[in-house]
């Protein structure tokens, strides 16, 4: 019997063998004997079937590979000639490199070979399963049980994705302390935010509509420390937030649900009445009533940058824009008929800021949040389910 065709199926000349990564099948053995010993059926493959919506949209968050996952169990008196093939097909597999990423074959217990293909796309999956496989199962044919796999299997590479708790446990390990702006990882903290998977059961509850002016803004605190605080802001259509700085703090945005705009301006020059107010309430709290007030002068606007919309959020991985005073100040929008959902990290929290008119008028103004959501601890979020520390301590 002949094996090259494993080989020679799936490498055209200008394809080469992607670099592989980690990868973590846990319970994968255990579920294979089970699924051995009790001589099921093969299952319909996974990719014969769309993956469920949620794990769908996660693709973009990672690398969009699949993986294919096939069980064999040798016939009985089939022990050394089940060897011989399952050996010769890991060579064979392991020279398979046009869209395959990692190629992994499984010893088990008791006459059991596993394998496991990444590839680099569902597309390469599918046609994986249209070729490679048919020549797997007849290489096994004489020599497994049943002629056929006893268990079968194939999806999506789950990313390393956050949760919301997760993603606020790695915010926090970032933003400790007392830290300005110039003292940040600005593109750490988005690399992070960019890893979240928003999921609406987690972040649902901070979602909140003013019942008195329901076309007006709301800013619901997530967290909230003396070195963070996070916030959901839900923007009906229409809505927008006044011209504003971060005074001492980062900001960064991320897209939640729906479209926003963001409008950046440079810190335009204010006036003496401004800055003599300011120099003689210095140190003490701003008022919120704004009593700070003053001119500035125009507003030279920088750039529009649209967050979220059609095709983004969890489907291309969550948009965000960075701002603190250095940068400029900005206006969040939504121009859309449809409602808008926005998260918003601020380090350290926002306390007070200068709020600009197209008038010219420019105000200081206290900072004030709905404190009654607010998480202290961020380990309340989300208790570890491994003990990673201790097994790597050890």
């Amino acid at each position: 019997m002949s094996y090259h065709r494993i080989a020679s199926a799936l490498r055209p000349p200008a394809l080469r063998l992607a670099v592989s990564q980690p990868r973590y099948m846990t319970g994968l053995s255990a579920l294979a004997r089970a699924a051995c010993r009790q001589k099921q059926a093969p299952p319909v493959p996974v990719l014969d079937s769309d993956c469920s919506s949620s794990w769908q949209d996660m693709t973009p968050i990672g690398t969009g590979e699949t993986m294919v996952v096939l069980s064999f169990r040798a016939a009985a008196g089939m022990g050394a000639a089940f060897e011989r093939v399952v050996q010769q097909l890991s060579l064979e597999l392991d020279s398979v490199e046009a869209g395959v990423s990692d190629v992994r074959v499984m010893a088990g217990a008791g006459g059991e070979a596993t394998f496991v293909v990444t590839l680099l796309s569902r597309a390469e999956a599918q046609r994986f399963e249209r070729t490679i496989r048919p020549s797997i199962q007849t290489a096994l044919a004489e020599v497994s049980e049943g002629g056929e796999p006893c268990f079968s299997s194939g999806g999506m590479l789950v990313p390393h994705a956050h949760t919301l708790g997760s993603l606020l446990q790695s915010l926090t390990r970032h933003l400790s302390g007392t830290s300005r702006t110039a003292e940040h990882d600005v593109r750490a903290v988005a690399a992070e935010l960019r890893r979240w998977y928003p999921r609406k059961e987690e972040y649902g509850g901070f979602l909140s509509v003013d019942e008195d002016d329901p076309g007006r803004y709301t800013r619901n605190v997530v967290h909230s420390t003396p070195a963070m605080e996070v916030l959901m802001m839900c923007w009906p259509p229409g809505s927008q937030s006044t011209i504003h700085c971060h005074d001492e703090s980062s900001c960064w945005v991320t897209a939640v649900e729906g479209e926003v705009h963001e409008v950046q301006f440079d810190l335009p020059l204010l006036d003496r009445k401004f800055e003599r107010a300011r120099a003689r309430l210095e140190g003490a709290p701003a008022d919120p009533a704004g009593h700070i007030r003053g001119r500035c002068g125009p507003l030279r606007r920088i750039r529009v940058s649209p967050l979220g919309g059609p095709g983004d959020g969890p489907e291309l991985g969550c948009k965000q824009t960075y701002a603190n005073n250095e940068i400029g100040i900005h206006r969040i929008e939504n121009r859309s008929l449809e409602p808008a959902v926005t998260m918003h990290v601020y380090a350290p929290r926002l306390r007070k800021m200068k709020i600009f008119r197209d008038s010219g008028e420019v105000s200081e103004v206290t900072v004030t949040s709905d404190d009654s959501t607010t998480v202290e601890d961020v380990g309340s979020w989300q208790a570890e389910l491994l003990d990673v520390a201790g097994w790597n301590g050890a």
